[in-house]
């Protein structure tokens, strides 16, 4: 699921409801990274936003997992976001 998307929603038994299918995509998508670097501080997180953020993304840090969730719209800059993507993979 990415921003915008609107999904169909199961509700329980007990009231609890849950994501099912999607009715409508939209043409965003959601990236999550694992930060690594500082072991995934506040800043390290920061910063990982920042730099995509250049490349036309927004975000949020998540502090319990050390990651950072990207929404990236199809206007945003996807080449230089994949490429910013493997080199910091391939730099673990």
């Amino acid at each position: 699921m990415a921003s915008d998307d609107i999904i169909r929603v199961d509700v329980d038994d007990e009231g609890v409801r849950w994501a099912g299918e999607t009715v409508r995509a939209s043409e965003n998508c959601t990236i999550r990274l694992i930060v690594l670097k500082d072991g995934g501080s506040a800043a390290a997180r920061q910063s990982v936003l920042e730099i995509f953020h250049s490349l036309g993304t927004t975000g949020e840090g998540i502090e319990k997992f050390r990651m950072v969730a990207l929404d990236v719209p199809p206007t945003a800059n996807l080449p230089k976001i994949r490429q910013l993507w493997e080199h910091g993979d391939g730099k673990g």
